[in-house]
This record gives structure tokens, C-alpha cells and sequence, in this order.
């Protein structure tokens, strides 16, 4: 599945103003991170723009001395904090080519059109289906002479001026600004100043059209470039071929893959970049389709996405939360930059629809400080939080967030954050108390706040899913299968080449993915490699990368394939590169899932003199069973004193909750002689609160009674009882 060709784009107003020449319309561009070249009919202007990312332990420095001001008490809040996060210097330098005393009506044409098309969000519209061409041609710019741009095989860009019989090549002439000089080194390279080192503009080779050297070479002078060539025939068609060649940037991180999907016809969607995050669609045959260019880059912290059957796709900014909708065709539907909620610190970090597609959650941020990790309910309408719900708490350092999260077929989503693993109903307002829907358990992995051997900054992992009554955990060197209810570790195995390593007491995976066909054979990400496994962790096969990148993402495909997608790198790298690939391994098909919400709101504990209560379901049409269980209510007098399961049988699946009745009179409790505890009227298990009175049994018969434990503390106690009473009587008694 290969890349999409580098592309001359057509400018339908999403370049206008880039070239910083006011009144030179962008006809044409290229558009590639950190570099575009930006063609109008005077002229080019290369722009370079760098964003400095601050290495790895400036960031932590950063976060140290952050810390330290809060526990010596500065009052910063979670937005002050995001926003030094997000503080990252900004440089751009522009160099100006004009074409001097060429023709005023030359023509500007792109030809070799591809069909892979570009659209753009620009403000609060919508640029749709920009054009992509191979080629740009300045037609007739001086007398018998055009130009041709292409994309040069290695990098850069190849410009060739087309002599027709009759031209003059002495009437080329480019002149230069916004650099300080135009130099010429010993190779008769032209050298172009800019903020991050020298544009070369590589020494001409000239030639006939049957590839007949001519000799050439530039001549500058001042900012004033030209060509000169030995003489020619000028009765014959003639190639000057020059090559531009743009300084590399370091800490260039744009070209990464960090999340695939697929849709149910099989055509797969990447998002990938920096600056700007963008979501490219291939059909089931590797293809490239188009390119959406979202508006979220690094100045405000990458999301995550998600993409339907219909292929409808949803893209969130991670923070400060925001989120897109993009139909098929790559075309904005609607822009959510403010999608609300209760907190102005909402972060998105992993996304899931629900079993039929009809609700989108997405795991996250909320609170202010410390933040705490939160699930949101989104309106596929319009992007608007309906609902949220506190997973479990918060501290500030590290930050605890949702990281990973999945629809199950039982209305449940299961849930991922930094220290814990659970799940969560699906109905999230079918309970009066949302926490009561909620259950989770100690995962074991202490995550880091960021994923520092992954993306620069937060982000969710493809670190979870479900299968057959059991929970399936990603953690970058290993595969744990979880006992669904209770999150408990079954068994364990490691993922070949997979890395999770501990840096200042934190944790960090350097690959994920992870997808289950309907046959439960389970596919997980490695360094560079996919592994497949069964449902008892038996390895089953390895599938190596073309290019031996860190694994992202996984998923089941159609026709028996999954799709792997992932960069090179990490976030200390410099360059990196991203990719997805197709492999064939004969997996089953997608797992569809059933919606079967037979989820149960938490009751009790009650005591047995409490009154009848209702049940609630998450989902419609409950049938209820077990122990005071009758017309949808829980009556505890019927049921009586113990622990009790209560369930929810439907005709796709059932669910049970526990429920505690007690006898709630004043719980009784003595000290036996071997220092044991022997507790009356209540319920185990019991937990020391408080003691409200307490009364010394050694002086009486009755309460002495209580010490005895079996029949030799009986004897002893009765022994000494008999003894005092025979000093104040007379006479002998026996027994």
C-alpha cells in the first residue's frame, strides 16, 4: 500500500497570502510539512517553516520545575499548563524567484493529473476536491522557451527550460529576493541563505533531445542568475535541467502514521502528521483516494480517530478538545472546535462507536486540577458532548487519563488509563449514580503521563479489545488475557520484539495495535512485525514490515488480510517516516458485534427491613431473576440477610450485579480468650469502623459466657467461677 505521489496542488484559496506577496495569486503548490513551493504566473517563493520541538529532557525539565512551583504552592492551573506544554517557537523564511522580462501573458498549466484529490477546512469552510498533477509547465515564458517543475526521483525539485528551434537561452534570467546574496561554490552549485542553511540549486545539465551533452553552467550575478551554454544548434530542441534542493530540517516529524482504520468495503483510512494532522483514504486495493487536511497540528496537541462501516470518519484534536466529521468522499460535514461538556480542560485521546455505530465515546481528560480521566458521550450530529462520567480519580503527577477504550457486545465499553482497567455501561444515564455503573480494578502498568518513545506529546494507544467473555490487554512487550468482570490477570505472553520500558518510576510502550477476528485469533503490533495468537496465547504466526517500523495500530481486514500502519523513530528521533501496509494471513473476518445491553444499575447494600426497590437496566426489556426478585423490584425482606445475585436474562445475553442484604440490628462483638473476634447479628465480611460501648465480662456469669470458645476455655472459665463462689459460702459443693 504505497504512499501518495508528491503532487503539484491546484489552489482553490486554501494557499492564498503563503507565498507573503500580496496581489500574486498561488496557482499552484506543493504542500509537504515543513517545505511548499508555491508557484504564480511572475514567479516562485519557496517557503520553509519550522516549528522547534524541545527535546525530550527539555520537556521533563519543563515538568520538574512545574512541579516544584506547585508544591511550593504557585497556583497554576490545568489550562496554564497545557498552554506551556503547547509553547513551541514557530520560525519561517521565505526566498522570492521572479522571472525577469518574461512574457506578462504566459500560461500556467498543470498536466499529469492523478485521481487522488485533496480537500481542506480553511477557517470555518470547507475547500473540497482540489486537483493533484504531476507536472506544472510555464507555456511560451520567453520566446520558444517553457519550463517544466517535476518531483526529483530522490528529493527536492527537477525544473527543465524546454529551448523550441529559434530560442535564445541568454533571455533567461531569475532574480532573487529576501535572501542576502546569491552565492556560486566551487561545483557551480548556486547557494541560497535561509534561516536553516542553503537552498542548492544543483549545476545545470544540458542536453539535446536525443540526450547529447551540451556544456552549461549558471552565471550570477548579484541576485541575478542566468545560463550559459556552449555553443548549440539552435535549429534543435534543447533540455536545461537545473535541480533545487531545500535544506533539511531536524526534529522533522511530519511524516508519521500514528492510527489506521477501515470501513466495511474494505477501504482503509490513515491519519499521519504533525503540521497539519491529516486523514488520507486508500481503496481495498492500496490505492490513495484523497487527502483531508484537518486544521489540528502541534501547537494544540493531536487527537485520535475513528472510521464507521459507511466510512464516515470522526477526528478529534487531543487538547484542548475538538472535533470533525468527514464523509467518504473526504469532505468536511461539520467542525466541533468547542464540543463543551463540564470541563474547559476536555482532552480526547481514544474513540470508539458503540455495537450498532449509533453513539460515538470517546476516553479522555476532564476536571481542572489534578485532571482525572474521563468518557464522553459525543452526538454524531454535531459533535457535542451529551454526556461524561469520572472514571476513576485523578492525581496531578502523574496526569491520569483514559487511553485506550472498546465497544463490547454486552453494553459495555472497557476501559484503559494509566493505572487502572475496567468498564463502564454503555447507557450512561440509565443510572441515577453514573459511578455506579463503573467498575474497575488495578491495571498493574503505570503508564507514563506522555508517550515519550511514541508521538511527541499524549495520545491514546490501540492497547485493548474484547473477545468471548475476556479482556485483551496490549502492553507493548506483552499480551495479557483478562477475566472480563473483574480485570484479574488469566495468563500472560510476550509479544516478540515488543518494548515497554520504566524511565523516573513511569512507564512507556513503544508499539501497539491490537484487533481480534471472529475466529478469536488475536493480531498485535510489535517493533517491526505483526504477531498473531489464539485465545490460549499460543503464538501462531509472525508477519515481518517491509520497511521495519513501530507498529501503531492494527485491524482486521476483508478478504482475509489485516492492515498494519506505524513510523519509524521516536519522539527523540529526528526524521521519521510512516507507513501501512496490507498483509495476507487468512484471518476470519471482522467481528460483528451484537448489541446485547443487558447491563444492571448498582443497588444496596440494604437492610432487611428496607422497603422494596426498583431495578434498572441500561438497555430495553429486562427480565429479571433471583433471590427477592418480582415484577422489576428487589424486595430485601424476601430475599433476607446474605449476598444475593440479581440478573438480567435476555434473549442475546445476561448480566448479574451482587447485592448485600444485612440484618442491620447493633452488631455484637466479644473478645475471645485466643484474641479472635466473634461478631452477632450482621453479615460477613466485616471491617473495623467504631466502637460505641463496650462493657468487661470477667465479673459477670452471663457475659463471661461469651469468652468461651469450646469446651476447654468452657471448663477453665466454670472452674474458676465455682472456686470464688465456694470462699464466700461454707460447706462443700460439688458438680
Amino acid at each position: 500500500m504505497g504512499k501518495p505521489k508528491k503532487v503539484f496542488i491546484e489552489n482553490k484559496t486554501q494557499f492564498d497570502g503563503m507565498n507573503n506577496l500580496p496581489g500574486s495569486a498561488v496557482l499552484f503548490a506543493t504542500d509537504y510539512g515543513a517545505e511548499q513551493f508555491l508557484f504564480t504566473k511572475s514567479g516562485l517563493t519557496i517557503r520553509l517553516t519550522e516549528k522547534i520541538l524541545p527535546g525530550k529532557e527539555e520537556r521533563q525539565k519543563r515538568e520538574r520545575e512545574m512541579k516544584e512551583e506547585i508544591l511550593a504552592g504557585k497556583k497554576i492551573s490545568h489550562k496554564e499548563m497545557e498552554e506551556e506544554e503547547h509553547r513551541i517557537p514557530v520560525r519561517t523564511d521565505f526566498v522570492q524567484m521572479k522571472w525577469v522580462n518574461a512574457n506578462p501573458n504566459v500560461q500556467l498549466i498543470a498536466i499529469q493529473p492523478v485521481s487522488h484529490y485533496y480537500n481542506y477546512q480553511k477557517g470555518n469552510s470547507s475547500i473540497d476536491g482540489a486537483r493533484a498533477f504531476e507536472k506544472v509547465v510555464y507555456k511560451n515564458l520567453y520566446p520558444n522557451i517553457d519550463v517544466e517543475y517535476v518531483f526529483h526521483p530522490q528529493e527536492g525539485i527537477e525544473y527543465n527550460f524546454i529551448l523550441h528551434p529559434g530560442a535564445d537561452a541568454s533571455q533567461i534570467k531569475m532574480v532573487y529576493s529576501d535572501v542576502s546574496a546569491v552565492n556560486q561554490d566551487g561545483k557551480g552549485n548556486i547557494q541560497l541563505p535561509t534561516l536553516f542553511g542553503n537552498i542548492i540549486e544543483h549545476a545545470p545539465t544540458t542536453f539535446y533531445a536525443d540526450k547529447t551533452p551540451i556544456a552549461s553552467k549558471f552565471v550570477a550575478v548579484g541576485k541575478t542568475v542566468s545560463f550559459e551554454l556552449a555553443t548549440y544548434d539552435k535549429t534543435r530542441e534543447v533540455v536545461i535541467d537545473p535541480w533545487i534542493k531545500t535544506p533539511g530540517f531536524p526534529n522533522t516529524q511530519w511524516d508519521c502514521v500514528w492510527e489506521c482504520e477501515r470501513d466495511g468495503a474494505g477501504n482503509v483510512y490513515i491519519i499521519g502528521g504533525t503540521s497539519n494532522l491529516q486523514l488520507l483514504k486508500y481503496d481495498a486495493a492500496g490505492n490513495p483516494l484523497w487527502t483531508y487536511n484537518t486544521p489540528y497540528d502541534t501547537t494544540s496537541w493531536l487527537g485520535t480517530f475513528a472510521t464507521d462501516n459507511a466510512g464516515n470518519s470522526y477526528v478529534t484534536q487531543g487538547s484542548v478538545a475538538a472535533i470533525q466529521k468527514i464523509n467518504t468522499a473526504g469532505t468536511l460535514v461539520w467542525n466541533n472546535g468547542s464540543p463543551g461538556g463540564i470541563f474547559a480542560s476536555t482532552e480526547f485521546w481514544s474513540i470508539s462507536f458503540n455495537c450498532d455505530e449509533t453513539k460515538l465515546v470517546i476516553g479522555g481528560t476532564g476536571n481542572t486540577l489534578p485532571p482525572q480521566p474521563y468518557i464522553y458521550q459525543v452526538d454524531m450530529a454535531n459533535g457535542n458532548v451529551t454526556s461524561s462520567v469520572r472514571v476513576t480519580g485523578g492525581a496531578l503527577f502523574p496526569t491520569q487519563e483514559v487511553r485506550s477504550i472498546t465497544a463490547c457486545g454486552n453494553g459495555k465499553y472497557y476501559f484503559l488509563t494509566h493505572d487502572s482497567i475496567g468498564y463502564i455501561n454503555q447507557n450512561f444515564s440509565a443510572c441515577s449514580n453514573s459511578q455506579a455503573a463503573i467498575f474497575y480494578a488495578n491495571n498493574g502498568y503505570g503508564l507514563g503521563y506522555k508517550c515519550e518513545n511514541w508521538r511527541y506529546n499524549n495520545t491514546g494507544v490501540e492497547a485493548i479489545k474484547t473477545y468471548g467473555g475476556f479482556v485483551f490487554v496490549h502492553r507493548g512487550n506483552r499480551l495479557d488475557k483478562r477475566n472480563f468482570a473483574t480485570g484479574a490477570l488469566i495468563s500472560s505472553v510476550a509479544i516478540p520484539g515488543g518494548a515497554f520500558t520504566t524511565q523516573l518510576g513511569s512507564s512507556f510502550v513503544e508499539n501497539s495495535g491490537i484487533d481480534i477476528d471472529d475466529c478469536g485469533n488475536i493480531y498485535v503490533g510489535s517493533k517491526n512485525q505483526v504477531v498473531k495468537f489464539d485465545q490460549s496465547l499460543t503464538q501462531l504466526g509472525i508477519y515481518t514490515t517491509t520497511q521495519n517500523y513501530n507498529v501503531y495500530d492494527v485491524q482486521v481486514s476483508t478478504n482475509g488480510n489485516i492492515i498494519a500502519c506505524g513510523s519509524t523513530g521516536t519522539s527523540s528521533s529526528g526524521a521519521r517516516t510512516g507507513y501501512v501496509e496490507s498483509f495476507a494471513v487468512s484471518a476470519c473476518s471482522p467481528v460483528a458485534i451484537t448489541c446485547c445491553d443487558a447491563s444492571i444499575c448498582e443497588i444496596g447494600p440494604f437492610c432487611t427491613t428496607d422497603a422494596p426497590v426498583s431495578l434498572t437496566a441500561g438497555g430495553p426489556g429486562p427480565s429479571w431473576s433471583g433471590p427477592g426478585v418480582s415484577n422489576g423490584t428487589f424486595n430485601p425482606s424476601v430475599a433476607g440477610q446474605g449476598l444475593h445475585y440479581v440478573r438480567n436474562t435476555l434473549a442475546c445475553g445476561s448480566d448479574s450485579i451482587p447485592v448485600t442484604v444485612n440484618l442491620c440490628a447493633a452488631l455484637s462483638v466479644c473478645s475471645n480468650a485466643n484474641g479472635s473476634l466473634t461478631v452477632s447479628n450482621g453479615t460477613n465480611p466485616y471491617t473495623w469502623y467504631q466502637q460505641t460501648s463496650s462493657q468487661s465480662c470477667a465479673s459477670c456469669v452471663v457475659q463471661a459466657l461469651c469468652f468461651l470458645r469450646d469446651v476447654r476455655d468452657y471448663r477453665k472459665y466454670l472452674d474458676q467461677f465455682w472456686n470464688r463462689l465456694h470462699r464466700y459460702t461454707s460447706g462443700n459443693i460439688s458438680y
